[in-house]
This record gives structure tokens, sequence and C-alpha cells, in this order.
């Protein structure tokens, strides 16, 4: 599963919390070499948890971040014994726990195998119900599902299914909006991406600086410092907009036929009086 590479060019939590901590005065020294050194304990779990607040006020300061937009790259196994399939089905794959719900969109093929352009976005139920009422579940997928997965141990995530299962290793994409992840373990990293470390460090000492009753201007130009910070970073985010966001023309299901959106999200069974099971799109 493949995804977009700003998510490897933001700080390390490790590097935040010192960033922050030292903002906040609230670092250890080595007694040797004089170098900052995270605290421990409670006092590392405080300046984690004002991270984290931080950084959620920061991707709520703009609806309209395109680092929330993201790409996510499925190559489909048909043995079922993939890295990404769920139970060794190989209908059946894990999405990562940070998206938010359906793509933004159908799925698209990105390799020259499939004689189809995209797999149309449906219901997880309505694609069990096409492997209950058809025999045609293998081939090209056309329809995909998804709902919330949670294995035994791990973190809760995302499941997409679909049908017919796939018969050969295509590689298709879907964007979708992505909710930022809990900063937990020191090399986790942020997902805006390095343009945005900065605003992402005045919004945790802002958070900090809010519960400081000893002096109030402190929080005052914590804000400051935040709300400047988040201007420089949405003028870096216009940037990466483009000219127009999606396709002038939707590619259809199939090079040069059916429009995709003529099927609803609730599902259909038939098309100008066809089985969609059995439509060769």
């Amino acid at each position: 599963m493949a995804m977009a590479t700003n998510f490897d060019t933001g700080m390390r939590l490790a590097d935040i919390l010192l960033e922050v901590g030292e903002e906040v005065n609230a670092l250890d020294y080595d007694a040797t070499t004089g170098l900052a050194q995270l605290p421990t304990g409670e006092l590392l779990a405080k300046i984690r948890r004002h991270v984290n607040a931080g950084y959620r006020y920061f991707a709520r300061s703009n609806p309209r971040w395109t680092w929330l937009e993201h790409r996510v790259v499925l190559t489909l196994d048909p043995t079922g014994k993939g890295p990404d399939n769920i139970e060794q089905d190989p209908a059946r794959y894990r999405l990562p726990d940070y998206i938010q719900g359906r793509p933004k969109g159908n799925w698209t093929f990105i390799d020259e195998i499939s004689a189809y352009e995209t797999v149309l976005d449906t219901s997880w139920d309505y694609v069990r119900q096409r492997f209950a009422v058809t025999n045609n579940t293998t081939g090209t997928p056309r329809l995909a599902g998804i709902s919330v997965y949670q294995p035994e141990i791990g973190r809760q995530g995302w499941q997409v299914l679909f049908w017919p299962s796939p018969g050969t290793a295509f590689t298709i994409e879907a964007q979708f909006r992505i909710r930022p992840r809990k900063l937990i373990n020191l090399d986790d990293r942020l997902m805006a991406g390095s343009d945005h470390d900065e605003a992402i460090i005045k919004c945790a000492v802002e958070d900090w600086r809010r519960m400081d009753e000893d002096d109030p201007t402190a929080w005052e130009r914590a804000q400051q410092a935040r709300d400047q910070a988040i201007r420089a970073s949405i003028l870096i985010d216009l940037e990466n907009v483009p000219g127009r966001l999606g396709r002038w023309t939707d590619p259809g299901a199939a090079r040069g036929h059916v429009n995709p959106r003529l099927l609803s999200y609730n599902g259909v069974t038939t098309y100008n009086g066809t089985d969609v099971a059995t439509t060769n799109f």
C-alpha cells in the first residue's frame, strides 16, 4: 500500500517534543555536554499531549488543506497472500486507519492490464450482495465498497471489498480525505509534511501557554505566533493547489463507455435493462 511522500518528510515526534519543550522551558540538560534532553514521566506525557492538541488544532484551522487529501495505491493479489489482504481473501484489503470514510470518487486503474479505467465506488453491502447472487466472482474488479475494519490486535482501520475478485495483480488508486494520526511513538511523523512543521510547533506552544496562569501575556504572544505561522502555512499550501481539481470529463467504467456516476452509491441492479452482474461495461 503506497502513500504520499510528505508522510516521510514531516518531523519526528521526538524532534517536535524537543522544539516545544525548549520553547516552554520544560527540557532537561546533560550536565556534561549541555545538550537538551527529553524529560521523562509525567512531564514528557504532558508535552506530548500539548503537541497532539496543537496538531489537531492545526488540521482544523483550514478545511482546504491540500495535505489532507491523500492518494492510496493498492496492488491487488489474486492469491490472497499479499501484504494488504485480509484473511487471505483476494477480494478483501486493508486500508490505512487514517482515512476518513469513502474515497473521493471512484478507484482508477493505473496499470495497462485492465480494459477498464475505473472501479465504481458503491456500498460494502451491495458488493457483498453481488457475490451472493452471481456466479461471476473472478475477473476485473468493477465494484468496490469500504467499511470499518477492527483487527483483533491493532488499531481500528478500514477495509475494501472488490467485485468480482481480482483474477490478476491489478494496481489501482483512489483519493481519500484523511485525519491526522495521534503521535504516540517517538518515531511517528507529522502527516502534513515539512512545510508545516513550524506552524504545528507554534500551535503546540500556544496550547501549553493557554494553561500558564502566571504569565497571561505569554499566551497572547503565543497566539500571535501561532496565527502568523498558520497564515504562512496556508500561503505555502495554496501553491500546491492545482488549477482545477479532478478531471474535465469522467473516463467512465470502461474506456469510452458508461459514466460511472450513472450508477448510484446505493448500488443498482440493472443498466439499460441488463443485469449489472453480467453487463460488459
